[in-house]
């Protein structure tokens, strides 16, 4: 096509697609549909006000938590992608139009000439006109077109579309300006511009042309997020100096502090402080001798005193023979275990490489994992020496850090494997501490040296971030979480490095450094099925979790501090994704055997699309802010769109010798509900609330008690039964009371059962008759025994509904139409995206894209 296509070709095309070919040659969005960046979008997008764009300032607007409060991103209307732009409440009356910027926070001005078009869709059948001008900053205007408006589709869009002829000229800006009609309910999105060089999405993209534009402003945002951290200690001012060098700032002046710092450090001797190593590891190559920067940034004496500090804190805790045991074998913490073994593996690899260092032999004293980690804090005797584990490793032989570093290669190519058969991982999505255990993922990737684990390496990322994304909206992470401490979440770290992957800001606080300055990046796949909800579908995901232990008494000795994992756990990861919802829950076998960590601040329950904070979250107790203590532990079954709970009445842990057991407790039960809903209702004995295209109702289930029948032997009310039904029990109405604040369902009785029914308007149409279908449900309280303690019987109104019987009067396998749950998957992933084969393949598949990884099996 040489010219222009009218607007009747345009409206012919499919809107995801958008394959228009407005001029000669082809465009690159034949092949791919297009999608929005949830990242991105709130930082390039404003409003005008008489005309001119009201961004923040860039300094602003680059930051990890800036909120954008001039527009929203409408996730109940989109034309193309997963949401649309509005604006916001607060400026509606002022606004009159959008200001999107083309080079965002860190790119550069986009170039044109030529005939030129731009596309776009706008929602509201008032809007006369829409004009588009061209700005070469915030105000000087290259050009200015009037619009042609096409009649309103089926769902009430309208195609734009405004044509220049224009000079050579670089656009910074570009305004869509609606005039006197302002903003009103004024939706935007599917904005294009077409050239002789083919199609450029604006507000959506293609993944190739949100990828390629990470890439090339991935050197401003290092810079950007160095220079920021250089403005700040935040997590510490020995990473805040090592920002400065890595400016080039005050290099004589900066590592004299730095120095004085580290020698602070050998002498407390903190060796379990996270951080540490891994921040002098970063150091050494990114700013020592060995490092890109010609004279280093370190000085010869700090690279010294980071070696010897090096060798200090790992001349004990790299034991060869850990490097031998088990890749299930924990010690303390998952991410406490992986910050020693991967700094075992690192500075191996550093002193075999270093005169000074390569020859010296390590103590190898074989007393078992955690000697020499924990010092700091078990050291409970005057002295302040550290209880020796009773464990005799010692082979009597010597090894040097050649040795140790082939050792820990080859038990990480096992750690990779094991894990992918098997399972991963126990501090599943923890909001907090995944940003240590992908931190050190990263600078294995980066400083290990050895091309076959750097593979296998970037291939477990691949995976990682596979999972994250299948089960995500957003950037908020739905389904089970561990480890959930003191929040009901929300985004959370792994939010903060999907930003970066995504083409967002850096950071260079606690230890995501190493993101920053390692070379792994999503492959394609991972940005299509994070960004495209729309396109991903309903699904379920079952997934195999790991976190049980093996049950060996008496346990051996020299493992004092170490939980063995049982890699076949029966531990069930479950969501119920929709592109306007994830319910999930962790299911766990009644029998099972956990660690002190598979139980630990479990996270479960509802998150929507369209605010980070519209969730239903189970807790001990909670704020509206979202505070929440979440040290309970729950039995849950999960079945699609229902989530049935129970504080656990019972439940069987085996923590490490020399950790405490605390004793079993009942706690506080109760529902987090917030305050971010767009409605909220009372009904029946539910509490239903809307978020955007997602509803959720939550019931608290408690018998109705017959006060005028004591039965003397339990010395309790009888139930009130159901009339000609002796074996229902009548349910009580209301048997929880709100916070004071109304942000949290607090439950009567610690132990009474919790159902969680979640629905789409896709399915159920407007909120009312949501609330209509769940009242119409099956919701049934039998009796048991004891009066008091019951078993639930429940079907959802979803038209694919299964009956689901929970027993919330002890621990028993719930059943789902009625078959026992399975907790024993043939496969580690269940879902649609991620499939896995015995021999260690797997294919991560979405459409036509495809990514097979491979992790061999290790032989002993």
């Amino acid at each position: 096509m040489s010219a222009i296509s009218s607007l009747t070709f345009i409206t012919g095309f499919k809107a995801r697609a958008l394959a228009v070919l407005f001029l000669a040659g082809t465009t690159s969005h034949a092949a791919e549909d297009l999608v929005d960046n949830w990242d991105d979008a709130p930082r390039v997008v404003t409003i005008l006000v008489d005309g001119k764009p009201k961004f923040d300032r860039v300094e602003t607007r680059s930051k990890q938590d800036y909120i954008n409060k001039q527009i929203v991103l409408d996730f109940t209307e989109a034309k193309v992608g997963a949401f649309s732009l509005a604006a916001a409440k607060e400026s509606v009356a002022k606004a009159d139009g959008f200001a999107i910027s083309l080079n965002g926070c860190w790119g550069n001005p986009w170039s044109m000439e030529g005939e030129t078009v731009v596309s776009g869709w706008i929602r509201n059948v008032e809007v006369p006109s829409v004009t588009i001008a061209l700005l070469n900053g915030l105000s000087e205007q290259i050009a200015s077109a009037t619009a042609t408006i096409a009649s309103a589709d089926a769902s009430g869009w309208r195609l734009f579309v405004a044509r220049f002829r224009l000079p050579p000229v670089s656009v910074a800006t570009l305004a869509v300006g609606l005039g006197e009609h302002g903003m009103g309910e004024v939706h935007l999105d599917g904005l294009q511009i077409h050239d002789a060089h083919g199609t450029k999405g604006i507000t959506d993209r293609t993944v190739t042309e949100w990828s390629r534009e990470a890439k090339s402003t991935l050197s401003a945002r290092i810079r950007a997020a160095v220079e920021v951290g250089a403005g700040t200690d935040f997590s510490g001012r020995d990473r805040q100096l090592l920002d400065l060098l890595w400016m080039g700032r005050d290099i004589a002046k900066n590592n004299a502090e730095l120095r004085e710092l580290l020698r602070a450090v050998l002498n407390e001797h903190n060796v379990n402080h996270l951080p540490t190593k891994m921040r002098l590891i970063y150091a050494y190559y990114q700013l020592g001798s060995r490092s890109s920067f010609k004279p280093a940034r370190l000085e010869p004496e700090t690279e010294a005193l980071i070696l010897e500090i090096l060798w200090e804190f790992t001349r004990i805790t790299n034991d060869i023979a850990i490097a031998r045991q088990s890749t299930w074998w924990i010690t303390a913490s998952e991410n406490h275990d992986l910050n020693e073994k991967a700094s075992a593996l690192l500075t191996s690899r550093i002193f075999m490489n270093e005169p000074m260092y390569r020859e010296r032999v390590y103590p190898d004293e074989g007393h078992g994992p955690g000697y020499g980690y924990w010092k700091a804090s078990l050291a409970d005797v005057s002295d302040g020496t550290e209880p020796t584990p009773g464990g005799n490793f010692k082979d009597g032989k010597q090894y040097r850090a050649a040795e140790h570093y082939a050792a820990w290669v080859k038990f990480f190519h096992e750690y990779y494997a094991e894990r992918v058969r098997h399972g991963f991982f126990v501090e599943n999505a923890s909001p907090i501490y995944m940003k240590y255990t992908l931190s050190f993922l990263h600078a294995i990737h980066a400083y290990c040296g050895n091309e076959a684990l750097k593979r296998e390496t970037g291939a477990f990322l691949d995976l990682a971030w596979t999972d994250w994304a299948e089960g995500q909206i957003a950037g908020v992470k739905g389904g089970p979480k561990t480890r959930s401490t003191h929040s009901v979440s929300g985004y959370d770290s792994m939010t903060i490095f999907a930003r970066f992957f995504l083409g967002g800001p850096g950071f260079t606080g606690q230890l995501y450094a190493h993101q920053l300055f390692d070379d792994y990046e999503w492959p394609d796949v991972i940005w299509d099925i994070a960004l495209d909800t729309p396109g991903r579908g309903v699904y379920s995901l079952r997934d195999r979790g790991v976190g049980e232990a093996v049950s060996v008494r008496p346990r051996p000795a020299g493992f004092e501090r170490t939980m063995f994992i049982n890699p076949d756990s029966r531990l069930i990861k479950s969501s119920w994704v929709t592109p306007d919802y994830i319910l999930g829950a962790q299911m766990d076998h009644p029998d099972a055997t956990h660690t002190q960590l598979s139980i630990a601040a479990r996270w479960q329950g509802l998150i929507c699309a369209g605010d980070p904070k519209a969730h239903l979250v189970t807790v001990s107790s909670a704020k509206a802010n979202g505070d929440a203590d979440m040290d309970i532990v729950f039995q849950s079954v999960h079945a699609r769109s229902t989530l049935i709970t129970q504080q656990a009445r019972r439940w069987f842990e085996i923590p490490p010798a020399w950790f405490g057991a605390p004793p079993l407790e009942q706690k506080p039960a109760a529902v987090f509900v917030g305050k971010a809903w767009d409605a909220i209702a009372e009904k029946g004995g539910w509490v239903f609330v809307k978020k955007g295209n997602a509803y959720g109702a939550v019931r608290v289930l408690a018998g109705a008690r017959d006060g005028e029948k004591r039965l003397t032997e339990f010395d309790m009310d009888d139930d009130l039964s159901v009339e000609g039904n002796s074996r229902l029990v009548q349910i009580a109405e209301h048997p929880w009371k709100w916070s004071p604040d109304h942000s949290v369902m607090m439950l009567d009785d610690v132990f009474s059962p919790i159902v969680v029914e979640a629905g789409r308007k896709a399915d159920y149409g407007d909120f009312p008759s949501f609330q209509t279908a769940v009242l119409s449900a099956t919701v049934e309280l039998l009796k048991t025994v004891v009066p008091g303690y019951y078993m639930v019987r429940y079907k959802g109104p979803a038209k694919d509904a299964e009956e689901i019987v929970f027993n919330a009067a002890t621990t028993d396998i719930p059943l789902i139409a009625g078959q026992p749950v399975n907790y024993q998957l043939d496969s580690v992933f269940n879902g649609p995206f991620i499939h896995t084969a015995p021999d260690g393949t797997v294919a991560i598949k979405k459409g036509l894209r495809q990514l097979v990884l491979h992790f061999p099996a290790i032989s002993k």
